[in-house]
C-alpha cells in the first residue's frame, strides 16, 4: 500500500497557498533550518491574520515537493475537540483498526505510529495552538471522553528522528512549551512594504489603480496579509463603485472592522476568539486591554498602567480591575503578551499594541456600549497622572503627551459635569505648556485653543480656568514671536484674575509676569519694568521680605536693565536668580542654566571677557545636555559663544557656528521669527571683525545678501550686494568669476523692485562677463541673453 497516497488527505488546511502567495524567504529559510535538526520543532508566533498559517502551508507544500513520500498531518489545535478530531482523521487515513478510533487508545495508537521510524518521515502542523490549557488543563468538555480530558494531550506528540512538528500560535508561552524552548520560536510580524504591495496587487488584479493610493492602503492596513487580502476582495467585489481611494477614505473615516463583507469578517472573528478566551481566563486582563486600546499603539508607559491598578485597589471603585495592585497587573499583562496582543518595547519600560487590535477592541466596546466608560477611565488616568510642567517632570510629560494629543477632538458634550470639564481643560493646558517648552509651538497653540474653546463652552468666559488658559496662550505667543496677540491674551487674563482673585494671588501674579514679558518683547521697557517691580513687591508681601522673587520676574528685570545699559544691575539680578534656582531646582535645572547664561551675557556686555569665557562654555555645555542642541535657549547661547570666538579672533569658527545657529533657528522657529533674524544680524556684526576687504568677508557678505533676498528683504539685499560687487571688483578684479552670481542676484532684485533699467544693466554685464569666461555659446550665456531680451521687451517678472 502507498502510505503517502493513503494519507495525502491528512494535509488539512483552509486552502492551498495558491498563486497569490508571497514568499517570505527569511522565515521559510528559518523553518527549514530549525526543523531539519533536533528537536525538530519550530513555532511561528504572532497576531491572527499575520500570515502564520500561510507560511506553514507553504512549508508543507515545499516538503511534499522535495520529499513526496513524507506524510503531512494538519491538526487544528484551537480546542481539545479539534485536536482530538485531527488525530481521529489521521487514524482513519492511516487505516488504523477501528477499535482505536476513540478515547485515549486512539490517541495512543496514533502516537505509537508516529514514533515508529519504519513508517517513514512525517511533518505535523499544529495550527492555532493558542491555549495551553488545551494540552494540559483538566477543564471538562462534554464532547471529549473523560479519559482524554483528564490526560495530557502534548504527551501524544512524539519527539523522533523521523518526525517534525510545526506550531502556529498567538501565545508565546504556549509556543515555547510545545516547541521545547524559546530558541525554536519565530515571531511573525507584518510583511515588508514591498511584499505587502505585491500581495495587494495580486489580490486586487489590474484595476488601473494609482500606485501611490495602493501604497497608502497597504500602509493603512499595517502590511498585515489577511487584512490586505480582505480589503482587496472588498474592493474587487464592489467595483467599479469601490476604488482604492474610496476604500482608504472609508478606512480613515471609520473603524476597519465595519468594512468587512457580511460573510467574511475574518479579522474581527480572529480577534473575538482571542478576546473571548481572555475574558474567560481573566476578566481583569480583558479590562486592561480595553483601557490600553485608548492609548497610542506605541510607547504605552508601564508606570501609568501600574498607577491605574493602584488607584483601582479601592474596592468601592466602579472600575476596579484588580485587587492586588502589582501582582494583578503582572498577571494580566502576561496573559495579553502570551496572546501577542501586547509586546514590550525593546530597551524600555513601555508596551506596544497593534493598531488593528486597538481598533477591534474599541469597536467591540462601542458595540457593547462600554466605550464611554473606558474612554472616561483613560481621560481620568491622564488627568490624574499628567505632571506639572517642570523640568524634572519632562520625561513623564514626554511619555504621556502622544497618548493624550488625539483627545484634542473631545467635544464639550462628552465631558460629564463641571469637574470633569475643569480637569480636562487643565490637562490640555498643561500639555500645551510642555510642548511649548519643547519648541512645538503650533501643537501648543492648537491644544490651548481647544482648551479655551471647551472651557468657554462648559464653564463660561469669565471662569478662572479660562484666564489660566489665556495666560498659557500668551506665553506661547510671546516665544513664537506673536507679541501683539500675546499682549492681548495676557492682559485679558491679568484683568480677569485681578477681578476674581485679587492682585496677590499666584495666578494673577503669573499673568502679570507674562503681560510684562510681552511688553518687554515689544520694546515697551518702562511699562514692563514697572509691572515686574509690582509683581516682585507682591511676592514679598505674601512670602516675606527675604524672598528673592520668581525666575521670570528676576530674568525680566535683568533683561530690561541690560537693555537700558545698567549692566551692573542686570548682573546682580541674574546672579540672584541663579542663586535662587540653584537652591530650589538644582544645578542641572534649565532655569538655573538660563540664569547662568544671563550672567555670561552681561559680563560680555561689560567687556569682562576673562570672567565671561568659562561661564559661556559651562552654560553652553549644560544647555546642550539639559535642553538639547536645537532648543531656543541653547541656540541663543550659541550666539554668545560665537561672540567669544570673535573676541579670540577665531573668525572662521565664529562664522561656522553662527551659520549652524541660523539654520537651526530657521528649522525650529521659522525663517521670519525675530530670533532667526537676530542671528542674521549677529552674523553681519561678525563679518566686520575681519576687515571689509578680507576675501572671506566678501564671500560671507554675499551669502548674507542672498539670505536677505530669500526671506524677502530685497532692499537690504540690494544694499549688501551692491557693497559686495564693489568689493569684488576692487579686491578680486572686474573679470573674476565670483562676480557672476552677484550680478545675477542684483538683476533679479532690481527687477523685483521694478527698476527694470538697472536689471537690464546687470544682466548685460553678466552676459559680457559670461562670454569672456565661458564663451558665447555656453548654455548659461544663452540663458542670460534670453533674460536681457525679455527685460527689454518688458516681459520678465519675478
Amino acid at each position: 500500500m502507498n502510505w503517502a497516497a493513503a494519507v495525502s488527505g491528512a494535509l488539512k488546511h483552509p486552502h492551498p497557498s495558491g498563486p497569490d502567495y508571497i514568499d517570505r524567504p527569511i522565515i521559510t529559510d528559518w523553518l527549514q533550518q530549525k526543523l531539519n535538526k533536533s528537536p525538530s520543532r519550530a513555532a511561528l508566533v504572532g497576531l491572527g491574520g499575520i500570515g502564520k498559517s500561510k507560511l506553514a502551508i507553504r512549508y508543507a507544500e515545499q516538503v511534499c515537493k522535495e520529499s513526496p513520500d513524507t506524510y503531512i498531518f494538519w491538526v487544528n489545535s484551537a480546542t481539545k475537540d479539534t485536536f482530538v478530531q485531527g488525530f481521529r482523521r489521521i487514524s482513519e487515513k492511516l487505516g488504523l483498526p477501528n477499535e482505536y478510533g476513540v478515547g485515549t487508545d486512539m490517541l495512543r495508537q496514533v502516537f505509537n505510529w508516529l514514533r515508529d521510524g519504519e513508517n517513514g518521515p512525517w511533518v505535523m502542523i499544529l495550527d492555532n495552538a493558542d491555549d495551553y490549557f488545551v494540552f494540559r488543563n483538566e477543564r471538562t468538555n462534554s464532547d471529549v471522553p473523560p479519559a482524554i480530558d483528564s490526560g495530557v494531550l502534548d504527551s501524544f506528540l512524539p519527539q523522533t528522528g523521523n518526525g517534525r512538528i510545526l506550531i502556529t500560535s498567538r501565545s508565546q508561552d504556549t509556543a515555547r512549551i510545545l516547541a521545547l524552548g524559546l530558541d525554536n520560536i519565530r515571531v511573525v510580524r507584518e510583511m515588508e512594504e514591498d511584499q505587502a504591495r505585491l500581495l495587494f496587487s495580486r489580490k486586487l488584479g489590474d484595476l488601473g489603480e494609482n500606485d501611490e493610493i495602493s501604497r497608502k492602503v497597504v500602509l493603512a492596513l499595517n502590511c498585515i496579509p489577511l487584512c490586505i487580502s480582505q480589503a482587496a476582495a472588498y474592493i474587487h467585489k464592489l467595483r467599479p463603485r469601490m476604488t482604492c481611494a474610496k476604500y482608504l477614505e472609508k478606512f480613515n473615516g471609520r473603524n476597519f472592522v465595519f468594512l468587512s463583507s457580511r460573510d467574511n469578517k475574518v479579522e474581527i472573528k480572529t480577534w473575538k476568539i482571542t478576546f473571548n478566551q481572555i475574558r474567560d481566563e481573566r476578566q481583569s486582563a480583558a479590562d486592561l486591554l480595553s483601557l490600553m486600546s485608548f492609548f497610542q499603539p506605541q510607547g504605552i508607559p508601564e508606570w501609568v498602567l501600574q498607577k491605574h491598578y493602584s488607584e483601582m485597589d479601592n474596592e468601592n471603585s466602579s472600575l476596579d480591575i484588580g485587587h492586588n495592585g502589582e501582582d494583578e497587573f503582572e498577571n494580566d499583562l502576561i496573559l495579553l503578551r502570551d496572546y501577542s496582543l501586547v509586546t514590550v518595547a525593546q530597551d524600555t519600560k513601555a508596551f506596544q499594541m497593534h493598531s488593528l487590535v486597538q481598533s477591534f477592541t474599541r469597536s467591540w466596546l462601542e458595540a457593547s456600549h462600554e466605550d464611554h466608560k473606558w474612554r472616561r477611565c483613560f481621560r481620568q488616568l491622564m488627568i490624574t497622572n499628567y505632571p506639572k510642567n517642570r523640568p524634572e517632570n519632562w520625561g513623564a510629560c514626554g511619555e504621556l503627551t502622544p497618548h493624550v494629543e488625539p483627545f484634542v477632538n473631545t467635544t464639550a458634550c462628552q465631558l460629564k459635569g463641571v469637574d470633569e470639564a475643569i480637569h480636562f481643560v487643565e490637562l490640555l493646558r498643561k500639555i500645551g505648556e510642555y510642548v511649548d517648552d519643547m519648541v512645538m509651538n503650533e501643537m501648543a497653540l492648537r491644544l490651548v485653543n481647544k482648551a479655551e474653546q471647551l472651557a468657554v463652552q462648559r464653564l463660561g468666559q469669565h471662569h478662572e480656568q479660562v484666564y489660566r488658559i489665556s495666560t498659557t496662550k500668551a506665553k506661547i505667543l510671546v516665544y513664537s514671536g506673536s507679541v501683539a496677540a500675546a499682549e492681548e491674551a495676557a492682559l485679558r487674563a491679568y484683568r480677569g484674575f485681578t477681578s476674581l482673585l485679587g492682585l496677590d494671588n499666584p495666578d494673577t501674579r503669573y499673568a502679570r509676569e507674562i503681560y510684562a514679558l510681552s511688553l518687554s518683547t515689544a520694546g515697551r521697557l518702562d511699562e514692563a519694568q514697572a509691572i515686574f517691580v509690582e509683581v516682585l513687591e507682591s511676592q514679598k508681601r505674601v512670602a516675606g521680605a527675604d524672598v528673592m522673587g520668581s525666575s521670570l520676574t528676576l530674568h525680566g528685570l535683568a533683561s530690561i536693565a541690560g537693555r537700558k545699559g545698567d549692566h551692573k544691575e542686570a548682573e546682580r539680578l541674574y546672579r540672584l536668580a541663579y542663586q535662587s534656582n540653584c537652591s530650589t531646582h538644582g544645578l542641572t535645572s534649565p532655569l538655573t542654566v538660563v540664569s547662568l547664561n544671563g550672567i555670561a551675557v552681561v559680563l560680555v556686555e561689560q567687556g569682562r571677557w576673562a570672567k565671561a569665557e568659562p561661564i559661556i562654555d559651562e552654560a553652553v555645555e549644560r544647555l546642550h545636555k539639559v535642553m538639547g542642541p536645537d532648543h531656543p535657549n541653547t541656540l541663543e547661547a550659541g550666539i554668545l559663544q560665537a561672540s567669544k570666538l570673535v573676541y579670540q579672533k577665531r573668525f572662521k569658527e565664529a562664522e561656522d557656528l553662527l551659520c549652524r545657529v541660523w539654520k537651526a533657528r530657521k528649522r525650529v522657529l521659522g525663517l521670519e521669527h525675530p530670533s532667526t533674524m537676530r542671528t542674521l544680524n549677529g552674523y553681519r556684526d561678525i563679518l566686520t571683525r575681519q576687515g571689509p576687504e578680507h576675501p572671506d568677508t566678501i564671500d560671507n557678505l554675499k551669502w548674507v545678501g542672498y539670505l536677505d533676498m530669500k526671506i524677502g528683504n530685497f532692499e537690504e539685499a540690494d544694499d549688501v550686494l551692491h557693497q559686495v560687487l564693489e568689493l569684488q571688483k576692487r579686491v578680486l578684479g572686474p573679470e573674476h568669476h565670483k562676480l557672476l552670481d552677484t550680478l545675477s542676484h542684483l538683476g533679479f532684485i532690481s527687477n523685483y523692485l521694478r527698476r527694470f533699467e538697472d536689471a537690464e544693466g546687470f544682466f548685460r554685464q553678466h552676459r559680457q562677463l559670461e562670454q569672456q569666461i565661458r564663451g558665447p555659446t555656453h548654455p548659461d550665456t544663452l540663458t542670460i541673453l534670453e533674460r536681457v531680451w525679455l527685460l527689454v521687451r518688458g516681459m520678465l517678472s519675478v
